[in-house]
């Protein structure tokens, strides 16, 4: 298995001063500075038309579910022996793992549940369990590569995915993982990761699950999509977009590309940047608080409300560019940690799994939105979540929207929002 950076590359060759396209336009860029570009507000949204609604598989969590999830990550996400939040299928029970004796305070808001709720033992401490991913995937095992691992949820070992493995035995494999992480057990499958990075297609109003095309000095290169819409804290009135670091180095510009039939508007500019978590925000004037929604040439958008961090067993619907909306992919392993397959470190998210052989994600769908869908008295309400950032390729699956001989796989691993607002300095705008 191979880990895919979810982003769509565009392959240029150069000889002396001569370059060629392999793809799109050949030649220079030319772009029209965005001052220009039509900014027209979203003025009109019908909740009744909610594509995303549709497809999700499982019940929406009410709102008072995620309310009360918030509210137990705000309390004790620094406490190590807290495990995290993990919703049934069903959405009528709430499980919180916990290492050792709950806290009074623990007990307190448990009691407080809008649904049945329990608190369940872990073998490991969350602490021990994120320390010793992070070994796994630091290390130098030789032959053998960890490229991503981090703990199950129920906290009794940590799960891994190998990589470089050749011919060695499974058990020759285990072997050396159990010693490098001694007194935990491990479980892992083999494999290798990529990048992820390749109406949506035409956005001129900064929305998330846009396509958006990366402009390298002069030549239009790869593509990838938009986050969600974020303003710059130190300068409210400076607005913009997140989307995934690995698209595209610091200072560089983004455009929104028109072929050969329309402008090419330029963006703005990559100005800050989260390595560890994949995260960056480049500049929008005037980008707005909604996501595109359906499929990847559709025109239909929906708010986003709020954010939150999801519990395992949350269903995340994904809108990159390329594979449109997918819903149906449920939050299996957090924290998770992976290495960046082009050399940046190490990137901590979560990992999201989706049965059946439709992707969830694919190249292209870099830097895209994952958010959650929650109901409360028939209304339905968007939590930002995830930023698209990896997946392993033995997860590879039939492609979602457009299929251009890109990877697309039924895992993925992402990255959230709140920790790339720490590190930029840049918070979302809800609606």
């Amino acid at each position: 298995m191979k880990l895919a950076m979810l982003r769509k590359p565009l392959v240029i060759i150069t000889a002396g001063a001569c370059a060629v396209l392999l793809a799109g336009a050949a030649g220079p860029a030319s772009t029209v500075p965005p001052e220009d570009m039509p900014k027209d507000q979203i003025t009109k949204y019908t909740p009744g038309d909610e594509p995303d609604l549709d497809a999700l598989v499982a019940p929406p969590v009410s709102v008072e579910m995620v309310e009360f999830s918030e509210d137990v990550n705000d309390r004790f996400a620094d406490h190590p022996d807290f495990g995290g939040v993990e919703f049934s299928r069903d959405r009528t029970e709430i499980t919180i793992w916990w290492h050792g004796t709950p806290t009074a305070a623990l007990t307190s808001i448990v009691a407080e549940a809008p649904v049945r709720a329990e608190v369940s033992s872990m073998e490991f401490s969350a602490a021990e369990l994120a320390q010793a991913a992070q070994k796994l995937v630091e290390a130098d095992l030789g032959a053998i590569d960890v490229v991503a691992a981090g703990p199950s949820p129920s906290g009794d070992r940590i799960d891994a995915v190998v990589a470089g493995t050749g011919s060695q035995a499974r058990s020759a494999i285990q072997e050396v993982l159990q010693e490098s992480v001694e007194g935990i057990p491990v479980s892992f499958e083999t494999g290798e990761a990529t990048n992820l990075d390749l109406n949506r297609q035409y956005d001129t109003y900064g929305l998330g699950g846009a396509r958006i095309r990366h402009l390298d000095g002069v030549f239009l290169t790869n593509y990838c999509s938009t986050g969600f819409a974020v303003y710059n804290t130190a300068n409210p009135s400076q607005t913009g977009l997140m989307f995934a670091n690995h698209c595209g180095p610091l200072g560089n510009d983004w455009t929104v590309y028109g072929g050969t039939d329309r402008p090419t508007y330029l963006i703005g500019s990559e100005v800050a940047e989260a390595p560890s978590d994949d995260g960056a925000i480049i500049t929008h004037p005037g980008s707005q608080p909604y996501v595109y929604t359906g499929p990847w040439n559709s025109g239909s958008v929906a708010p986003i409300d709020s954010q939150a961090t999801p519990a395992i067993g949350t269903e995340i619907c994904y809108g990159g560019s390329y594979s449109g909306t997918t819903c149906g992919s449920f939050v299996t392993a957090r924290p998770w940690t992976w290495q960046d397959p082009d050399g940046g470190g190490t990137i901590r998210g979560f990992q999201t799994e989706r049965s059946g052989s439709i992707a969830a994600v694919g190249q292209g769908d870099s830097g895209g939105p994952g958010y959650i869908l929650a109901s409360s008295g028939g209304t339905t309400f968007r939590y930002a979540a995830a930023i698209v950032s990896a997946g392993p390729l033995s997860s590879e699956a039939t492609c979602n929207g457009i299929d251009e001989g890109r990877f697309c796989g039924t895992t993925a691993w992402v990255t959230e929002p709140a920790r790339i607002e720490l590190a930029t300095g840049w918070e979302l705008q809800t609606f």
